[in-house]
């Protein structure tokens, strides 16, 4: 989340020339554009989902999945998505106190929530387009693994790379840089040092991505 805030009052000035003929951007654009400053309410969060999901879905082919405002979502997560029922959950109150507890608060509460939007679209994409390497970390044997490189497992580089360019960057290469086999490689390590080196292996394979995306 730090990362959104620090991010998102930055990387619209960066697109907007290059990619603003782009349909699904101008959507985004718009929307963070006329609403940035407005109060975020569950009314608003209900209209701007509907419009973000609905040009999402059509651009990627897919069914738009239900909106649930979640009063009892876990208060570690702003948002979430459920592949089996095909809906995605956000919460308000976790929005408002991600963003007040922040270090680094860059954007509104409505311009987070656009991105959330984005990320979590972005997990549904996943779900059809990389099924395979999707359902893997969703096994209950995996999900140990999945909690514990949370911040270095390719769904959530990927989504987050996705929603923090306001969905311009929507090619594979963080599943091409990130291979399948090395989260299996620690998955099956057999003792602590085999973790730590399946482990270092990731952070390398990361940090390569991280020079690539960046030149």
């Amino acid at each position: 989340m730090l990362k959104v805030l620090s991010f998102i009052g930055t990387i619209v000035k960066r697109i907007r020339v290059s990619v603003y003929s782009r349909s699904f951007f101008k959507v985004i654009y718009k929307l963070i554009n006329d609403l940035k400053d407005e109060e975020l309410t569950e009314e608003l969060m209900t209209n701007i989902y509907d419009e973000i999901a609905k040009s999402f879905c059509k651009k990627y082919g897919l069914n738009v999945p239900k909106l649930i405002l979640d009063e009892e979502l876990n208060e570690a997560f702003c948002g979430t998505y459920s592949y089996d029922t095909c809906t995605i959950r956000f919460n308000l109150k976790n929005i408002v106190k991600q963003r007040k507890t922040a270090i680094v608060c860059l954007s509104t509460d409505t311009e987070i929530f656009i991105v959330l939007v984005l990320h979590e679209l972005r997990h549904h994409w996943q779900y059809h387009n990389l099924k395979e390497e999707y359902m893997w970390w969703m096994i209950d044997d995996n999900r140990n693994t999945y909690f514990s490189l949370y911040d270095k497992c390719p769904l959530e580089i990927d989504a987050n790379r996705f929603a923090e360019y306001l969905g311009t960057k929507d090619d594979d290469k963080v599943f091409v840089s990130l291979p399948l086999e090395l989260y299996k490689n620690y998955h099956n390590s057999k003792d602590l040092d085999e973790e730590i080196e399946t482990e270092h292996n990731i952070r390398k394979a990361i940090y390569a991505l991280n020079s690539d995306l960046n030149k």
